[in-house]
């Protein structure tokens, strides 16, 4: 009797939580195709964007000479830098690369990649919510709002100062990622002939791109698991996915995104991608 009593207890399948690995080390990425929606936010000069995702990083690239393990990239160096691309540079290094003109030009384009780093090793086998901000305008809240922009919050915290670039025509490129449609990419970015490059394996969940500035309240609140806003009608949610699913185990490799409008495909050979049951997870 006892035992029945136990068994009736018993959590069925509704309960079980999934969470998507990639292996990037082993070939596996996500790529979400070419959307305007990834790399324009606004009129140029005028533009405002945050990326947030959690990420739980058990293995950095292993590709020798290559210290980036890329989240997510929209970049090409197709003629020169355009584009953003979050990451983790040399094992516990978190920032967001964005290209912007050096000069009055358009000439000589630069990266631009304001970072935080608390130690080797910091993102391994953890999850950790990170969230990018820019703003050609300024960012709300702070003095000089006429000045570009850009700062991190890490698990709900900002780190570091907001970076300012100043002059105004220091601003975001993003020509000729709209031009030659480089697709964005999770779990690596591509070189200038579509390859794999500074990949790495493990999970990303929870991941959103805003054409507008979150608050850091909001970005708190994202980190804290409140996300009332994250629905499929608000105009300034342009992608989500969770890659999380709880039931029973997903399965196929096309997974579309909260607002209905985009799609990711999961890619690589045979076993570089997998459901885990969230339980077996380092947290």
């Amino acid at each position: 009797e006892s035992m029945q009593k136990i068994e009736a207890t018993k959590w069925t399948e509704d309960h079980v939580t999934w969470n998507l690995y990639v292996d990037g080390n082993n070939g596996g990425y996500i790529e979400f195709d070419y959307s305007d929606d990834y790399v324009k936010f606004g009129d140029n000069n005028n533009q405002a964007f945050t990326v947030e995702l959690w990420v739980d990083v058990t293995e950095y690239c292993n590709k020798s000479g290559e210290d980036n393990s890329t989240f997510l990239s929209t970049m090409t160096q197709k003629d020169y830098w355009s584009g953003w691309r979050a990451q983790d540079r040399t094992k516990g290094l978190l920032r967001t690369m964005v290209a912007h003109w050096e000069d009055q030009g358009p000439s000589n384009p630069k990266e631009w990649e304001p970072g935080w780093k608390k130690s080797d090793n910091w993102t391994r086998n953890r999850w950790t919510h990170y969230a990018f901000l820019f703003r050609h305008k300024g960012l709300p809240g702070f003095d000089t709002p006429t000045d570009v922009k850009c700062y991190s919050m890490i698990d709900g915290v900002r780190q570091g100062e907001v970076i300012r670039v100043g002059e105004t025509w220091r601003t975001y490129i993003n020509d000729n990622s709209v031009k030659y449609r480089i697709p964005m990419t999770g779990f690596c970015a591509l070189d200038e002939d579509g390859n794999r490059k500074e990949w790495f394996s493990g999970y990303i969940k929870k991941m959103r791109i805003w054409k507008t500035n979150r608050t850091e309240d909001q970005i708190k609140q994202s980190y804290l698991g409140v996300e009332s806003d994250v629905t499929a009608d608000n105009a300034n949610l342009v992608a989500a996915w969770d890659f999380e699913s709880t039931g029973a185990m997903p399965t196929g490799t096309e997974i579309k995104d909260l607002t209905g409008r985009h799609t990711a495909t999961l890619k690589g050979p045979d076993g570089s991608y997998k459901w885990v049951e969230s339980s077996s997870i380092n947290q």
